[in-house]
């Protein structure tokens, strides 16, 4: 890994990777990103990247009672990610794109590798807000699309999640109001197996 600094408000950051795997092949993988400070509370930046993941061991050799069968045969997943950001003051937005080729998905009782490109994009929102010196409020916000390469979504990957918290500090203690919120979402059933629209989820923490 290496970061260059090009001026006082510009910076690039670049880095390298070499996997030399048992049972597949060697694969390199890279990123590159560059941020520019605008002002003092503008920041703009932009990152690109490749990944390679692996099939996991249950995906290669697992096995149930309900007729699952791993897959030997399962190749690498090979992605592609490209992401442009803004820090405003306390506010952070993040929009990404990525390209998954081979990618392993779960179908007729066990595990294959994928046809085409998957894709997987969204935007990312960030902002914390200090009320007062006593209170703090946080709150984020995620929607994405994730997708196969037959435009069909995803398994588990809900549109929307939603944090959000208020926390007051008095002295050494901190109490925190927070709730969650997980979209509605495509999941299986757990007695047909067949694909179903699972509700979303409203979750309160003190």
């Amino acid at each position: 890994n290496t970061n260059w600094r090009a001026n006082e408000d510009w910076i690039v950051s670049t880095g390298i990777r070499r996997d030399t795997l048992e049972d597949y092949d060697n694969y390199t993988t890279a990123r590159i990103g560059t941020s520019y400070s605008a002002t003092s509370d503008l920041q703009l930046r932009s990152n690109w990247s490749n990944s390679v993941r692996t099939p996991t061991l249950y995906e290669r050799y697992g096995a149930d009672n309900y007729g699952y069968k791993g897959n030997t045969q399962l190749q690498t997943e090979q992605g592609e990610t490209v992401d442009v950001g803004i820090t405003l003051g306390q506010l952070d937005v993040v929009y990404y794109t990525t390209w998954i080729d081979n990618a392993i998905t779960y179908t007729n009782s066990t595990y294959t590798n994928t046809q085409g490109t998957s894709t997987r994009k969204g935007v990312e929102l960030n902002y914390a807000h200090e009320l007062t010196q006593a209170w703090h409020h946080d709150i984020g916000a995620h929607w994405s699309v994730a997708q196969d390469s037959t435009h069909t979504q995803l398994l588990r990957r809900p549109r929307w999640t939603v944090n959000n918290s208020l926390s007051k500090t008095v002295d050494k203690y901190t109490t925190t109001l927070a709730h969650t919120y997980t979209g509605e979402h495509v999941d299986l059933d757990a007695v047909t197996y067949a694909r179903k629209v699972m509700p979303g989820v409203h979750l309160v923490d003190l």
